[in-house]
């Protein structure tokens, strides 16, 4: 049995014990990352409070036509951000193919899931 430390994207650092089938255990929690967590739901859910409050406000109609403006802008940044990363790039050709994958069974699957929504909850039906 052996303690290793590591390390996730967003910077948290916990301890696992690493057996000897390769299983891995936490033992500390992720005090830092539970704290971005619920610093980005809270913020969200004040959004939300905020929306639903001053929805009558005429200046609030227009965010929806900002929405997918600011997703393309954060979009481009995270390509950025990656295409600066010398460990991404180099093994982009050693992953590539399990993140193209793993990207179009996610498409797949979420517009499987979401027409499946559509027609069950949303398709009016010809009722006579």
């Amino acid at each position: 049995m052996q303690k290793v430390l590591l390390a996730d994207a967003e910077g948290g650092v916990f301890m696992c014990t690493l057996f000897f089938k390769g299983e891995l255990h936490k033992d500390v929690s992720h005090v830092k990352n539970f704290r971005n967590m619920f610093s980005i739901i809270s913020i969200m859910f004040a959004g939300i409070g905020f929306g639903y409050l001053f929805r009558g406000v005429g200046l609030l109609q227009k965010v929806d036509k900002t929405t997918s403006l600011t997703i393309f802008l954060l979009l481009f940044v995270l390509g950025i951000s990656i295409g600066s990363n010398p460990l991404i790039v180099n093994n982009l050709g050693r992953f590539g193919w399990q993140a193209a994958i793993l990207a179009v069974l996610g498409m797949l699957g979420s517009l499987l899931a979401s027409s499946a929504v559509f027609h069950l909850f949303f398709k009016k039906g010809d009722r006579k």
